[in-house]
């Protein structure tokens, strides 16, 4: 049996001399579930001081991957939302739809489209 990492991948802005960057980012997340059948969600929970965090906020939207092997993480646009995935990898495509503060960290919780 396969253990599978999971990965956010998400469309980030950053602001660099007087100009708008944009560029795909990856990042890897430990602690992530649903929290809905119906409608579907999905939480992730990150620490107030995670760029991710600020990077979701920004967005809105996030994908969550679920790959085997690190090794071949070729990001493709996403069908969903304006950002890429993970080419082959299991995926939910996330709206965000709340944040929930719990002592120093953030549940951020997706609704699942599609």
């Amino acid at each position: 049996m396969a253990i599978l990492k999971t990965f956010i991948t998400l469309r980030t802005e950053d602001e660099k001399f007087s100009r708008v960057e944009k560029q795909d980012a990856i990042f890897k997340i430990h602690q992530h579930f649903f929290v809905s059948a119906s409608p579907r969600m999905y939480a992730i929970i990150l620490h107030e001081k995670d760029p991710l965090l600020e990077y979701v906020r920004r967005t809105s939207t996030f994908v969550v991957n679920f790959v085997e092997d690190e090794k071949k993480m070729e990001l493709i646009e996403a069908e969903k939302v304006f950002c890429k995935m993970i080419e082959d990898a299991e995926h939910l495509e996330c709206e965000v739809v709340q944040e929930v503060q719990v002592g120093d960290s953030w549940i951020v919780i997706g609704q699942v489209l599609g």
